[in-house]
């Protein structure tokens, strides 16, 4: 199976941070990418479609970040998956 991310330019807010830079946490985004790859496939077995990030449903909170994905071709959305490690103050 092949993975690829596509960078969908059409919302506002993707247009507004093109370069998506961003402080994300390596092993939140591996679980997101494995878990949002797997759901897909278990909800459209037969898509081939490429998954993008929905930049319309980013939340930031300063300096983290909470993304879902889309697929391109089916109607599949991931859930919302906080990219940062929450620590107690």
């Amino acid at each position: 199976m092949s993975f690829q991310v596509h960078f969908s330019n059409s919302s506002d807010s993707f247009k507004a941070n093109n370069d998506f830079y961003r402080f994300l946490h390596l092993g939140k985004l591996y679980e997101m990418l494995n878990q949002t790859v797997i759901g897909q496939k278990a909800a459209s077995p037969d898509c081939d479609g490429l998954l993008e990030w929905d930049m319309g449903a980013e939340e930031r909170r300063r300096l983290a970040t909470i993304l879902m994905m889309r697929c391109m071709n089916c109607e599949y959305g991931s859930t919302k998956y906080k990219l940062y490690q929450e620590v107690d103050t």
